[in-house]
């Protein structure tokens, strides 16, 4: 195919090209238009979707989206801060999850509507010179060289184009066009399981926590939504055919025994089944699967999305750090190393939770649901359950991650911070998408100064010095200064005291380092595996 310009563009090469609009793709483009890196999205439709599709966002995601400076405008349209009930078949409820916890600076679960969250993201898109998007274009084919990736783009008006990347994100979903190209296998498993999924606006049911019916005649779920929404899913019987959605008798009855007094307005209605499989490799040579292109879940832990947003942060900034040639390639080995193992354990959950809800009989239904009203009585256990402390966190065991300290690999949290000016912020306002080491202690700890240190070839570290609550945060030279404001930045030194813990800027903790030992340039290089900075020794 000869090479062809783009109408309106001069651009056949970009830095970075993003396949599939959807919330991974548009996040993915967000973070890397904000760090500046050429990109160019691409997508087969004329638009973000405008069905719904996911409708729960927890905290890490929100804290993405806080990262790409769209927070206020996607909270805007999200219902924030919900649990989960769940009931028995003669309606009694016999376990509550409703997590308190905003340890990373928002509440662990909230409702939202697809189209305005991909809407208000794709709006996000316009602040950035460096993005280019590309609606109603389809990809066509692919193929890699040692240096770039080329693609043949099939416009709307017809023809070809072909551009080249140095990176390409596949994040076109499920049915990834890209991971097809590549030969990619799935591993895991597919649920024959029928699910009817009906989205409803103008609800009756004013219930703002989510209601799991762990009826064994018929399990089901109503999930609570912004703007008068919710939407409910119901089990198929083997002897039930897929014609039923089209049945409103049917899906009237099952409304109004399910929590509605009168029937809300239905505006979409499908029968779904679900897996629970993982791309073999996340990564083939310069191209890289991200959100379901790279792993499939089951609805039930509310997970499939959010995972997706957190393989886009991983990807992003580390694309750019290796573009603005601040670390070698080698450091985009780490994303499937780092992410692999979590979104695995996030759709283990998902089958975990499908198989409490759907017990294979009476029987069992009652051993679990009286076996987790026992369990009540114990109150570290109800705790556990109650607080979600079930849902796996985000450790990285291996990748851009070095030493023994408890929070390494570990999200760090989120406190709310007073700056000199007596200005209130959340942590990352503050330090932004970069590496930063903060310290903790009284003002007259602090150094006078310490060295510019540098991680990989050359991505400098910031500082931060947090004081006590009982001190004052001062404007001065030297070391920026802010105030722990809620005593969650002392608690958290407790597992590393008199030690600096330096953030990636995706707010992992990759190293943790005392005080003293921050003597050269080079002194938290040399934490880590040489192959992030080798380049630099040659």
């Amino acid at each position: 195919v000869a090479q062809a310009k783009v109408p309106g563009t001069q651009d056949t090469h970009y830095q970075v090209v993003v396949v599939g609009a959807g919330p991974t793709g548009l996040i993915t483009t967000n973070l890397l238009g904000q760090d500046g890196i050429k990109t160019l999205l691409v997508e087969q439709h004329e638009s973000t979707v405008s069905q719904p599709r996911a409708v729960s966002i927890d905290d890490e995601a929100l804290r993405t989206v806080q990262s790409v400076g769209l927070i206020k405008e996607v909270l805007d349209d999200v219902a924030q801060d919900y649990g989960s009930w769940y009931f028995t078949a003669t309606g009694r409820c016999f376990a509550k999850v409703e997590p308190q916890t905003r340890e990373f600076g928002y509440p662990r679960r909230n409702a939202f509507q697809q189209p305005r969250l991909e809407a208000t993201l794709r709006t996000g898109l316009k602040r950035f010179r460096p993005v280019t998007t590309w609606f109603s274009h389809t990809l066509k084919s692919v193929e890699q060289t040692e240096d770039l990736v080329k693609l043949v783009v099939r416009p709307p008006e017809g023809g070809t184009i072909v551009v080249s990347c140095d990176y390409l994100a596949a994040c076109d979903g499920g049915q990834s066009t890209l991971r097809r190209l590549l030969d990619i296998p799935l591993e895991g498993s597919t649920y024959e399981q029928r699910w009817l999924i009906v989205d409803t606006v103008n609800t009756s049911n004013d219930f703002r926590q989510t209601q799991v019916f762990c009826n064994t005649a018929r399990p089901a779920i109503s999930l609570p939504g912004p703007y008068q929404s919710r939407r409910f899913e119901f089990m198929l019987h083997d002897h039930e055919t897929d014609d039923l959605a089209d049945d409103d008798a049917f899906i009237n009855e099952l409304l109004l025994d399910h929590g509605e007094h009168r029937l809300p307005n239905i505006i979409r209605r499908q029968v779904y089944t679900f897996q629970a499989r993982s791309a073999e490799s996340w990564r083939s040579g310069r191209i890289f699967l991200l959100g379901d292109a790279a792993h499939l879940s089951p609805p039930f832990a509310g997970q499939g999305m959010n995972s997706g947003i957190r393989d886009a942060h991983n990807f992003a900034w580390k694309a750019g750090q290796v573009l603005r040639a601040e670390f070698p390639d080698t450091l985009l080995d780490t994303y499937e190393i780092e992410r692999k193992p979590h979104a695995k354990a996030l759709i283990e959950l998902a089958v975990l939770m499908g198989r409490f809800m759907m017990p294979p009989g009476r029987l069992r239904a009652w051993f679990i649901q009286w076996g987790l009203i026992l369990l009540k009585l114990i109150p570290p256990v109800q705790h556990y359950i109650t607080q979600m402390k079930f849902k796996p966190k985000p450790v990285l065991g291996e990748g851009l991650v070095a030493g023994t300290s408890p929070w390494v690999g570990r999200l760090f949290i989120q406190p709310r911070l007073e700056l000199p000016d007596r200005s209130i912020t959340l942590l990352d306002d503050l330090i932004g998408n970069r590496f930063t080491c903060l310290f903790f202690g009284n003002p007259t700890d602090k150094p006078d100064r310490l060295p510019q240190c540098y991680l990989g070839l050359n991505a400098a570290i910031n500082w931060l010095w947090i004081t006590p609550g009982t001190f004052m945060a001062t404007k001065g030279s030297g070391i920026a200064e802010a105030r722990d404001l809620d005593g969650e930045i002392e608690r958290a030194f407790a597992d590393a005291p008199g030690s600096g813990i330096l953030l990636r800027p995706d707010h992992y903790v990759a190293a943790v380092l005392m005080v003293e030992n921050i003597s050269d340039a080079d002194c938290f290089n040399r934490l880590f595996d040489k192959r992030f900075y080798a380049q630099l020794e040659d």
